[in-house]
């Protein structure tokens, strides 16, 4: 690369969302980019500590900090937004790109209107669309309140272009959002994807083709959704290579699985579990002992699992403890391929890691056997595993786990899934960089 491009990431503090940034980072520098990473996170300094002559670290500036730790506040948000203002004319002179974790967060938002950005999607947003809306649509409470009766007035004043919608439907949003409305920080949507970035690098065809399906035509004339693939993923698309047969058993011992059991593995998503969503986990499990006395469980909670979960949950299982483990914390997504790659099939409702499943082609059995309110047929639409609305669905999936012509119908499906919402490809952070240089002419 004849010319440095200089790119600034502003990675102000560490998210496990954001992981995908750190590998990122390495083929950014690895290709030959200037890269700087700005923050003021000790743990994000600790993890990007690279060395290379083309890779900085910079602290953010003291105000900022002291600012986004107060941004529930009015003065702060307003003293943020002036702050913001002046800081990022100061990058403007000295970054070419910029990576930006999300779009609609005031920072984030500013850097992306001022410099040319890219945002990377690694989650399940927008699989759907239907599912979105139900999710962020303003609740019928809310939509009474005197506080959206004042915003719909200002509502009509900017001529419907000052609350959030999807597809012309008004969806949630908080007194900092008002705010920001008035200060003119007005995404058409508060999702990542509806913010000013130039590009929006998705994970598979069918998001892609449901965002250009709900931006805005303003959005339209300037946006593009690239499929590029998840970065979260680089170096696993051909973990099952790297992680062998003879590895999985010593990873099975390791977790104290004996080598005959049938294991099932739940990620659960929510950090969480109501009444309910316990009902329908045990309800799960119940199914499958039934089907398999020789099973074995690993329930992975989400990294934001609260205390009273998880012993709610054992409690209502009633497991020996040589049947099942328990997995708290968060241990990064190549630790959730080696589970996945040692199970004999993912049990799931939500969560990315059914991705993960589908790429390896393990066998899926989603599940919304209660009504949770919480995401509950996003395996249903992504249509790559066997799904069951009913203790009767579940029992013929189970029935299907064990006969191969059924097993690759299934995989068929996932196939199709993946190219749809999580497409297969070498090296995803091989293709963002690809995109960058296409960007700059450097790519014949």
């Amino acid at each position: 690369m004849e010319k440095k491009i200089k790119i600034l990431i502003p990675l102000f503090y560490d998210y496990y969302i954001f992981d995908y940034l750190l590998p990122l980072t390495k083929r950014l520098v690895n290709d030959g980019f200037d890269v700087t990473v700005i923050t003021y996170d000790q743990r994000v300094i600790d993890k990007y500590n690279l060395s290379a002559a083309n890779f900085h670290l910079q602290q953010a500036p003291r105000l900022l900090r002291l600012l986004m730790n107060r941004n529930k506040w009015t003065l702060a948000i307003v003293l943020l937004y002036c702050f913001g203002q002046v800081w990022v004319r100061y990058l403007k002179r000295q970054f070419d790109f910029a990576i930006i974790p999300w779009e609609t967060k005031l920072i984030w938002h500013l850097i992306a209107k001022h410099i040319p950005a890219l945002v990377c999607h690694s989650t399940t947003l927008f699989s759907n669309i239907d599912a979105q809306l139900d999710e962020h649509l303003l609740s019928d409470v809310y939509a009474k309140t005197i506080r959206h009766r004042l915003a719909l007035s200002l509502d009509r004043v900017f001529r419907g272009n000052f609350l959030p919608r999807l597809q012309e439907n008004i969806v949630t949003y908080n007194k900092v959002d008002i705010v920001l409305f008035l200060l003119g920080i007005r995404p058409q949507s508060l999702d990542v994807g509806f913010g000013p970035a130039l590009y929006d690098s998705v994970c598979g065809h069918q998001v892609a083709n449901n965002f250009q399906q709900c931006i805005g035509s303003e959005l339209n004339n300037k946006k593009k959704f690239i499929v590029l693939g998840n970065p979260s993923y680089e170096g696993l698309m051909d973990f099952t290579e790297k992680f062998p047969t003879s590895a999985r058993c010593r990873y099975r011992q390791s977790l104290d699985i004996e080598i005959e059991k049938k294991v099932f593995s739940f990620f659960l998503s929510p950090s969480t579990l109501t009444d309910d969503q316990i009902r329908e986990i045990k309800l799960a499990v119940d199914m499958i002992q039934t089907f398999y006395s020789d099973a074995f469980f690993i329930i992975k909670f989400h990294p934001k699992i609260d205390a009273k979960s998880p012993p709610r949950l054992r409690q209502a299982l009633a497991l020996p403890n040589s049947d099942f483990r328990f997995i708290h914390g968060y241990t990064g997504d190549e630790e959730n391929a080696k589970l996945v790659l040692i199970s004999d099939c993912l049990v799931q409702k939500q969560s990315t890691v059914g991705y993960l499943a589908m790429l390896y082609r393990v066998p899926i059995i989603s599940y919304n056997l209660v009504a949770t309110h919480y995401v509950d047929n996003m395996y249903k639409y992504l249509d790559g595993s066997w799904h069951a609305e009913s203790t009767e669905d579940f029992a013929q999936a189970l029935i299907k786990l064990a006969d191969p012509e059924s097993q690759q119908q299934l995989i068929q499906k996932q196939k199709r899934a993946c190219h749809n919402f999580c497409i297969q490809t070498p090296s995803p952070c091989a293709n963002i960089s690809n995109l960058i240089k296409q960007h700059f002419g450097l790519l014949g």
